[in-house]
């Protein structure tokens, strides 16, 4: 393993009990859902849902929205079993999880990296023929770091026919109608001019996932990379994008100055009502805060994410409905006991 996987492999072993200590009750998972049996293993994802909302919606004849989660890990680690609760947490919401992994880097580099993450999108419509309650209108397109980046670039390619054709992917069948990238890296430039890591791991990371040569030039070789226009999700920003959700730290040390320059792309060309965030700050609060999902911050961070995504969706909530229904009828159920009760106490008095 070069530095760069070393780095990252040790994130996903430190970072594995924090991301994964919550646990959430009447959740569904079905793990290793291939969706390209044409490639390898790696081409799998996990699925979560909430075994009351899936009945609730079977019974109603309504739709679960859907989130394709891709995970992070600097392009060249990380597993889709690092977001379990991360997933679960979504699942008990009421949303259908697909949880993916994907080849990582050097096994695929750009833009081949992005073909698992599109044909997992695609394969949604398999899913639904299997379960028949998800809403494909309703779609959020979610990831962080790395994987913010991957999801950017969904984003990018279901709405530029243009860099679909430049680049030769696969084309994305079903259009995200969220996007919401967690401490990614949308603009490379930037993250070459203002990443503190030592030991030129970017300089690393950026050889291994690109594909271009090792040489004396460290990270200036990228400038004659073939690609070199092309892999910065946020130059492809349009006035198509779907409503997009960011988040970022002001303290990330990994993507640094990241989300603010998004934020205001974003803003420029779908307007504030489409385009929500969620910042923090401050040390603690640094790369992919959110994933530690114990903390008060990160409450506060999903509780934002949902009520924007909510809004966007017009999400129909039947665990809330149920909820409702259930809190009525025990109220109702009340009134009538003391009903009697008071009725059996004026019998005794007669």
């Amino acid at each position: 393993m070069n530095r760069s996987q070393v780095v990252f492999k040790a994130i996903d072993i430190f970072g594995y009990i924090p991301q994964n200590i919550t646990h959430y009750k009447g959740v569904a998972c079905v793990k290793d859902v291939a969706f390209n049996k044409s490639r390898d293993k790696y081409e799998s994802g996990d699925v979560y849902y909430s075994e009351k909302a899936m009945k609730l919606c079977k019974e109603q004849g309504k739709k679960m929205p859907v989130i394709l989660n891709i995970h992070g890990g600097g392009f060249v680690m990380g597993d889709k079993k690092c977001r379990k609760s991360y997933s679960s947490f979504w699942a008990e919401k009421g949303y259908f999880v697909f949880n993916i992994n994907y080849r990582l880097a050097p096994k695929a580099q750009f833009p081949e990296y992005l073909y698992d993450s599109i044909d997992a999108l695609n394969y949604l419509e398999e899913l639904n023929k299997y379960y028949g309650t998800l809403d494909l209108d309703k779609i959020i397109v979610m990831g962080d770091s790395s994987g913010g980046y991957s999801a950017a670039f969904v984003a990018a390619l279901a709405f530029d026919d243009d860099l679909v054709k430049t680049l030769g992917t696969p084309e994305v069948k079903l259009k995200p109608a969220v996007l919401a990238p967690f401490c990614g890296i949308y603009d490379i430039d930037t993250l070459f001019d203002n990443n503190i890591f030592p030991f030129k791991l970017v300089d690393v990371t950026a050889e291994t996932f690109l594909g271009y040569e090792h040489s004396d030039e460290g990270i200036e070789a990228i400038k004659k990379y073939k690609y070199v226009d092309y892999i910065s999700p946020m130059k492809f920003v349009n006035k198509n994008w779907c409503p997009t959700f960011i988040v970022w730290s002001n303290s990330d040390i990994i993507c640094t100055n990241q989300g603010q320059p998004f934020y205001d792309a974003l803003v420029a060309n779908l307007g504030e009502e489409n385009v929500g965030k969620f910042t923090a700050d401050g040390f603690a609060n640094n790369h992919c805060f959110h994933l530690n999902m114990a903390l008060k911050i990160s409450k506060q961070c999903f509780k934002a994410a949902d009520e924007f995504f909510r809004e966007k969706l017009k999400f129909e909530d039947v665990l809330a409905e149920a909820a409702e229904k259930e809190k009525a009828e025990k109220e109702e159920a009340e009134i009538e006991k003391a009903a009697e009760k008071e009725k059996a106490a004026q019998a005794d008095k007669n």
